[in-house]
């Protein structure tokens, strides 16, 4: 097996060349004559962009396979890339329409995986066999039922060219196993792939099988799988600081919303957005400081209203929230429910 390191660096540099998107107005008369083409360069982006909430969906596009550390730690040359692809107005980010986002993550995430690639060594040891008592053996078999036979007439015709040194295995019957001849079609999904239009042609160019291959595009089944929310927070004294939040359901919910009143062209929307620090999703937090595991002990809680006030530990206050949660105690575990209601639980 050869592995070749990736140089990750260098490949998420070039993670948005070639992504950009022409959009042309074409002109035609009645008799659909082109009179004139027109390229398009003003942005009509209306998905709201912010860098940790793109860098959580790459991840959970990856199926974990790309951590958010991960690419925390590229984080300045990401930035690069995310402010490449988006663009700024009336103070918000968007989106850019005229680049393709899910080529540039996808190629982003490509930028993490090894390339690999696979030698096989065959040797042929000389020798002879012969078959025995095969004086009344028949040569062909009729039957309406070739099911029940095994092996399968392709697999023997296989057998008796490989006795004869004839048989060889290409690329193609080793990269498409042999398939069942009950099977009519095959369903190939895929994550992140170089070139789909080779693949496309490769299948189509083999004659291994009759069975038809699809491929499909797993991250679009996915769509409605939601992954556990991130929290990024640091602890000083009996304190817990909350840097960062992210949460898949809240962030769908959010484009959901947006997209349905984006399509009321009658009257002007807004979009939802969220900060870079994602705090506004966060609805309750509860410390333990009793014990690392099993039971949940609340021993200190503080619950955010929708105007941002601080209820803490059942009590109304009129202090805005400041990140924080304290104690009395040293915490060991932190729970933290989004504003659709998930909660999640991390060492504290």
């Amino acid at each position: 097996m050869v592995e070749d390191v990736c140089d990750t660096e260098s490949k998420i540099k070039t993670s948005a060349d070639n992504t950009k998107i022409e959009n042309i107005v074409k002109t035609t008369d009645f008799s659909t004559k082109t009179k004139h083409r027109d390229i398009v360069s003003e942005e009509k982006g209306t998905v709201p962009a912010t860098f940790t909430a793109w860098l959580y969906g790459i991840t959970k596009d990856s199926l974990g396979f790309v951590t958010t550390q991960q690419l925390k730690s590229k984080a300045d040359i990401l930035k690069e890339i995310y402010a490449k692809i988006t663009y700024q107005k009336d103070g918000l980010s968007y989106f850019s329409s005229l680049y393709d986002k899910k080529t540039v993550e996808a190629n982003i995430r490509k930028a993490f995986y090894e390339k690999r690639d696979f030698t096989t060594v065959e040797e042929l040891i000389p020798d002879e066999a012969s078959l025995l008592n095969i004086s009344n053996f028949m040569s062909e078999i009729t039957t309406n039922n070739p099911q029940n036979y095994f092996p399968t007439q392709s697999v023997v015709e296989n057998i008796l060219l490989d006795d004869k040194g004839k048989l060889k295995i290409d690329d193609k019957h080793q990269a498409i196993p042999e398939l069942d001849s009950n099977i009519k079609k095959v369903i190939v999904y895929y994550v992140d792939i170089t070139s789909e239009e080779e693949i496309h042609k490769f299948i189509s160019e083999d004659d291994s099988t009759t069975v038809e291959i699809e491929l499909r595009d797993l991250k679009t089944v996915l769509d409605d799988v939601i992954i556990e929310d991130y929290a990024e927070f640091h602890t000083g004294g009996y304190a817990v600081t909350i840097d960062k939040f992210a949460s898949d359901r809240v962030q769908s919910k959010i484009l959901e919303f947006n997209n349905k009143n984006l399509l009321n062209t009658k009257k002007k929307f807004i979009p939802i957005t969220l900060s870079d620090d994602g705090l506004e999703m966060v609805e309750f937090l509860s410390l333990d400081c009793t014990s690392n595991n099993g039971e949940w002990h609340s021993d200190s809680e503080i619950k955010i209203d929708k105007n941002g006030y601080v209820i803490r530990n059942g009590e109304r206050t009129k202090e805005f929230w400041d990140g924080k949660i304290r104690s009395e105690k040293k915490p060991f575990r932190l729970k933290i429910r989004n504003i659709c209601g998930d909660e999640t639980i991390w060492e504290a």
